[in-house]
């Protein structure tokens, strides 16, 4: 019996629609390396002179362009890690990345705060408590989230427009 990958089970529950994975760099040892030997495009969530200083803690931004042994080595790993949260998205990389940075930086007076937005138990609950503006700023830009977690069970985040918010259910990895 052949067992199916969580990249191609991601694949699956997302329809085959246009898939991108934000990846904890915190979490995935030598991520930066591993992404550089994919043919898929990505892209930290940082930009400017932080991009290239944070290689190793960033969160990266990753367009599933298809299914190949590496990448399914990597999906695993990250999942496994909770270090990974599943998008579905029709924009380009870099529009969801600044939409993404939004809610990844935060920057009052002298002070300056990252969330771990790429890390599945926070995003899970920061899903959980955005208001409907930022329900609505994250929802247009990918109407779709899957955060998995470590007891293969995956939460689904689906953006009603009706709502103005994210509606939250749960399923099991099969």
């Amino acid at each position: 019996m052949c067992s199916v990958s969580k990249l191609q089970q991601f694949l699956r529950l997302t329809d085959q629609k246009q898939s991108h994975a934000l990846i904890d760099a915190i979490n995935v040892p030598n991520l930066y390396a591993r992404l550089e030997a994919l043919d898929s495009p990505f892209v930290s969530l940082l930009n400017g002179w932080s991009s290239t200083s944070y290689l190793r803690v960033a969160p990266f931004l990753v367009k599933i362009d298809g299914v190949c042994p590496r990448l399914e080595l990597l999906i695993e790993d990250a999942a496994s890690a909770g270090a990974m949260v599943w998008l579905e998205s029709n924009h380009t990389i870099e529009r969801i990345r600044s939409r993404l940075f939004k809610f990844y930086y935060w920057r009052h007076g002298r002070h300056h705060v990252y969330a771990r937005i790429a890390d599945a138990m926070y995003f899970s609950s920061f899903m959980k408590v955005l208001n409907e503006d930022q329900a609505k700023l994250l929802g247009t830009v990918a109407p779709r989230f899957l955060v998995p977690s470590g007891d293969n069970s995956i939460e689904f985040f689906q953006y009603d427009d009706a709502l103005c918010r994210f509606v939250n259910k749960e399923a099991e990895i099969v």
